[in-house]
């Protein structure tokens, strides 16, 4: 079958959903909604992804980052950005779900990273 559940992959952690048929392609998971250069940088990239037409969820709950990033591998989004302490360089933290090392990644790069998938 070549529907999407025959490409659809999983793991202990949850799905694993293709680019084409993820609910949403991009997550972007705020650590601290109190801190004004995190929230600033989150929302820019947010406004800058929907543009580019990417499916993207802003996670901006008050509830501890790990259940962020719990939530995100079984929701299977192919991509985490995370908005922490690194915001102030600009930077801010790519990982693709089915990998387990994450980069630490300029705001620009990690665009990029992104505009290669879509």
């Amino acid at each position: 079958c070549s529907c999407f559940l025959s490409r659809t992959k999983s793991d202990s952690f949850g799905l694993s959903f293709p680019w084409e048929v993820a609910p949403y392609q991009v997550n972007i998971i705020l650590i601290n909604d109190q801190e004004e250069i995190q929230v600033k940088l989150a929302n820019h990239l947010y406004e800058t992804l929907k543009e580019m037409g990417i499916d993207v969820l802003l996670d901006d709950r008050n509830v501890r980052p790990g259940v962020k990033f719990n939530d995100n591998d079984l929701i299977g989004i192919p991509v985490r950005l995370t908005v922490g302490k690194l915001a102030g360089n600009g930077q801010v933290e790519y990982k693709r779900r089915e990998e387990t090392d994450v980069s630490i990644l300029s705001v620009e790069e990690a665009i990029a990273q992104i505009k290669s998938l879509s």
